[in-house]
């Protein structure tokens, strides 16, 4: 605040934005400046959520691979990875069907 000859107090607000896109940035009356972390969770269970400083939030895809041949995988954005077991059909009732994690059917 300052004070004009002219035209008497002058006030101007506080600068409080912190160059962080990861906070939200506000000016209290009483206490100053406040930075609220942002909230990037997009209830997708099918992503990571972080936050750079620079960019604001980030969001990655799930790698629901689990490395085994006998599954389907998948991504239910309400569950998160689902594995879903592979049937092995041979159409021929004189072989035992199987499945090999390493090979498959």
């Amino acid at each position: 605040d300052t004070c004009d000859s002219l035209i008497g107090c002058v006030n101007t607000y506080k600068w409080c934005d912190d160059d962080d896109k990861c906070t939200d940035d506000d000016c209290d009356e009483d206490t100053g400046c406040v930075f609220t972390l942002v909230d990037c969770d997009d209830y997708n269970e099918c992503t990571t959520e972080s936050c750079d400083s620079d960019k604001g939030c980030i969001y990655e895809n799930v790698d629901c691979d689990d490395d085994d041949m006998c599954t389907t995988d998948s991504c239910n954005y309400a569950k998160g990875c689902e594995h879903e077991e592979v049937i092995c059909m041979s159409g021929n009732n004189c072989l035992v069907n199987s499945c090999d994690p390493d090979k498959g059917c």
